[in-house]
């Protein structure tokens, strides 16, 4: 085995003229490019991209499509979203809320949020007796918090704070650890009742690095 160099333009061949090495390593090494990467070195124009051997010339056309489709920004070290508007469903189908989506660094992450949700009573339930009861008789609003559409981090049910259905305030946290790359993560609500009108707004969501 040889170290082997490729090396391309930044200015001709990658499309916005910039290179985010970080980044582009992740890119290649979630690709089907079998030799391990070593090391990506720029200077001037310059991106030398080492590996520990000689490339196959299917691999090396997979790099070439790699670079081309490198956009050359770096990643993000967290981010931060927010809906404020209320919305509304008598589904048992979840329904997102809010979206919080980014190419971010790959690390240790806090997932913050708060929302606040309503349910409404259901006639001859009183809040005291429905809070005591062990099923879904009186309906409860669900709340999901959930990473790329399968990781779920948080889910909870809530039953209603008053007979009148105020609004009340959900609030969590939960550390994950996160690969560098395109993520989301989702912010839904449902009924636990069909037909129940259940109501969220205000929702928030940030994600910080944990160290």
């Amino acid at each position: 085995m040889a170290a082997t160099k490729y090396t391309y333009s930044i200015s001709g061949d990658f499309p916005n003229a910039k290179v985010a090495t970080d980044k582009l390593s992740d890119q290649i090494e979630a690709s089907s490019i079998a030799t391990a990467l070593d090391c990506i070195n720029t200077h001037g124009d310059d991106c030398d991209i080492w590996f520990e051997d000689a490339l196959s010339g299917a691999d090396q056309t997979t790099l070439d499509g790699v670079v081309a489709a490198h956009d050359g920004e770096p990643y993000e070290l967290g981010g931060y979203g927010e809906s404020d508007a209320e919305e509304t469903t008598t589904s048992t189908e979840y329904q997102r809320k809010l979206r919080l989506s980014g190419d971010y660094a790959g690390g240790l992450y806090y997932v913050e949020w708060y929302c606040e949700i309503m349910c409404e009573s259901q006639p001859g339930v009183s809040a005291n007796s429905a809070r005591s009861a062990s099923d879904n008789s009186a309906g409860k609003i669900a709340l999901r918090i959930r990473m790329d559409e399968s990781d779920v981090l948080a889910e909870t049910a809530w039953l209603p704070d008053s007979e009148s259905g105020c609004y009340a305030p959900d609030s969590g946290f939960k550390r994950v650890t996160i690969a560098g790359g395109n993520h989301m993560i989702d912010m839904d609500f449902a009924a636990t009742l069909a037909g129940q009108t259940v109501a969220m707004r205000n929702a928030r969501m940030r994600l910080v690095g944990a160290e």
